[in-house]
């Protein structure tokens, strides 16, 4: 279980993203906007050890976007360690029942 929030930060002008999970992992980000692409950089606890985060997602139609998620011990060993894309699907109409 998780529980996460982001908010727009208009001093620094970036957004920020702050998660804790019941393993009690802690992740910290925070993210710019440049055109259509998000830049999110941070830092993660997971078992006690603190690991440096970056997600990129760049929106490469309405509907969808591409990713990568990198982490590492420092800045220069962050490697991917997932990346894909995502597409957004519209539901399908569901059909009424007729009225008695």
């Amino acid at each position: 279980m998780e529980a996460s929030f982001v908010y727009y930060d208009p001093t620094s002008k970036t957004y920020r993203y702050h998660a804790v999970d019941s393993s009690g992992e802690i992740e910290n980000k925070s993210g710019t906007v440049s055109g259509d692409t998000w830049t999110w950089l941070g830092e993660s606890t997971i078992a006690g050890k603190a690991y440096h985060t970056r997600y990129i997602m760049k929106f490469v139609s309405k509907d969808s976007f591409e990713y990568t998620d990198e982490s590492g011990e420092s800045e220069n060993s962050m490697k991917v360690f997932v990346s894909g894309k995502e597409t957004r699907v519209a539901p399908k109409p569901t059909k009424s029942q007729p009225e008695q």
